[in-house]
């Protein structure tokens, strides 16, 4: 991707004629790179890219219509990507996962940290890749509450997942059979 209102081949800020900060070419291009990456991990298509990157100018005409879901997943997609990027750059952080379940709220930080580390995760044949595996823990956080999970129950089953205790002890309040419940859920609306 090069800059636009670059006159020269330099890698001078879009629209000025000034010479990039030390180490400002470097950060974008790793930017770049990211993102780059992540459109081929995801399957973006040249048409994809070509669409995405056009509505970048000024000038793009949104599509409407039978094509405007089309275009909403490949916005969305591409709006993931760029946040994931700049996650990866350190220069943005995930928002807390805190769901409000009737009167309580419940913090999903810890677990979702842990999730997708876990090799019976990230070693299934459905997932294998931490992307995929993060999927299916965010969809786990969205539906544990949904099976009646507490947040002392969510923390036994954290605390499972980074192997702090034991499965008889996980089982305590229902943690792991609430879990259970909500990885059916999960894993039969994944996608191949």
């Amino acid at each position: 991707m090069g800059w636009k209102g670059s006159s020269s081949g330099s890698d001078a800020r879009p629209g000025s004629n000034e010479q990039p900060e030390e180490g400002e070419a470097e950060r974008v291009a790793g930017e770049c790179q990211c993102q780059f990456n992540r459109f081929q991990a995801i399957g973006f298509t040249q048409a994809d890219l070509d669409q995405y990157a056009a509505s970048l100018g000024e000038k793009f005409d949104y599509p409407t219509g039978d094509k405007e879901k089309a275009w909403q997943a490949i916005a969305t997609s591409a709006s993931d990507t760029a946040t994931g990027c700049d996650i990866i750059g350190g220069k943005s952080q995930w928002q807390p996962a805190y769901f409000n379940h009737g009167d309580q709220t419940q913090d999903f930080s810890d677990f979702i940290a842990a999730c997708p580390a876990k090799d019976f995760i990230l070693g299934n044949r459905k997932f294998g890749t931490r992307d995929r595996a993060l999927g299916l823990c965010g969809c786990l956080a969205r539906e544990m509450p949904t099976q009646g999970i507490t947040q002392a129950g969510l923390d036994l089953v954290t605390r499972y997942y980074r192997d702090e205790i034991s499965d008889s002890d996980a089982e305590a309040e229902d943690a792991l059979a609430m879990h259970d419940k909500a990885s059916e859920g999960c894993l039969s609306s994944f996608p191949k």
